[in-house]
């Protein structure tokens, strides 16, 4: 991640591929900053297996809460970029719009959190 007098951009690399691109220019810093209220957060984990060609070990949809303190927020506009490799098929995902885009500046906490689907337990559909 870089920030260049505005201009954040951000890359995520994996084997040499760039799988993800995203710069955000700023174009207004909110003031007063508003207060967010702490939310729960989805996530796949997902962990392959170590035998060729098997199902993952791990694959389920968790939750958690988290908590913010909102310490500055500033809109802007933004693009991304999605790239592949074979085991990242990233690029496969269609960019329809970019509705929104806000860069943060926050203090966290993450709490422990709960599995809320787990497909190998429950059939994957």
């Amino acid at each position: 991640m870089t920030d260049e007098k505005g201009k954040i951009t951000f890359s995520v690399t994996r084997l040499g591929t760039t799988l993800m691109k995203a710069t955000f220019q700023q174009t207004e810093k909110v003031e007063p900053v508003p207060n967010r209220p702490s939310r729960i957060r989805y996530n796949l984990k997902y962990i392959p297996s170590v035998r060729k060609n098997a199902p993952p070990d791990v694959m389920q949809i968790t939750s958690y809460l988290q908590e913010n303190k909102l310490k500055e927020l500033h809109k802007g506009k933004a693009t991304l970029e999605l790239s592949s490799t074979a085991v990242d098929p990233l690029g496969e995902i269609p960019i329809l719009a970019i509705v929104r885009a806000e860069y943060m500046v926050i203090d966290g906490t993450v709490d422990y959190g709960e599995v809320v689907y787990d497909y190998l337990k429950q059939g994957i559909k």
